[in-house]
């Protein structure tokens, strides 16, 4: 009796971590649509673009742009790509095959996902005279907040599951969260993307991230 008991308790908590898993995947998946539609219908979002843009003009200068070039480079799909190298090498030296898999994995199929979408809704970028920087490619979404999302998102549960003490896992979501925020926000101060861009961008990353966490998860209950 108490074993099913048990057993009926652990089903309703899996339930549970499934509905709220789908719900989190839902809700991430419709802001992005909700984002790209209001691009390619000119909605509201278009206003606040412009004028996010005059905001962070109003704010330029050389130290900030030098900055702001710096921390762009941490979320270049070729940086990111080194790096995850890296640490798929130390995975590997460490016999951590499946997160080594997971990672570059997960890269490949996020850039490629990026890339589908920027063709679809084949935005154009901000005007020459905006930016600081050259970007090539379609603007919509940012490949720089998908792919930094992702990746330090990756990295960020990496780290988690080693560190048990709370400071420091608290500490590590705070360093990788501000490090994604920035990457987002350098994009529009270089004057390369637009605000909606960015956000779009941090959307699809989160849903991608939950979604490969997730498959992973299971990968690993079912080898386990």
């Amino acid at each position: 009796m108490q074993k099913s008991r048990l057993t009926s308790f652990k089903k309703v908590i899996k339930s549970g971590r499934a509905r709220s898993y789908w719900l989190w995947e839902a809700i991430l998946f419709l802001i992005f649509l909700g984002v790209g539609i209001s691009v390619l219908t000119g909605g509201g979002l278009i206003h606040n673009d412009q004028k996010f843009m005059s905001l962070t003009e109003a704010w330029r200068g050389p130290l900030a742009t030098n900055a702001f070039i710096v921390i762009t480079y941490l979320g270049q799909w070729q940086v990111i790509l080194s790096i995850a190298l890296v640490v798929i090498l130390i995975l590997g030296i460490f016999r951590q095959r499946r997160k080594a898999t997971l990672l570059l994995t997960t890269l490949v199929l996020t850039l490629a996902t990026s890339e589908m979408f920027k063709c679809l809704f084949c935005r154009s970028r901000p005007g020459a005279g905006l930016s600081l920087t050259s970007a090539q490619g379609y603007s919509f979404p940012s490949n720089h907040a998908v792919v930094s999302v992702v990746f330090y998102g990756m990295l960020c549960y990496f780290l988690l599951r080693f560190l048990k003490r709370e400071w420091q896992q608290g500490l590590v979501i705070f360093l990788f969260s501000f490090l994604i925020l920035w990457i987002g926000l350098s994009r529009i101060y270089l004057g390369v993307h637009w605000f909606s861009d960015v956000v779009g961008g941090w959307s699809l990353g989160l849903f991608l991230l939950i979604l490969f966490l997730g498959f992973y998860q299971r990968w690993e209950n079912k080898k386990s």
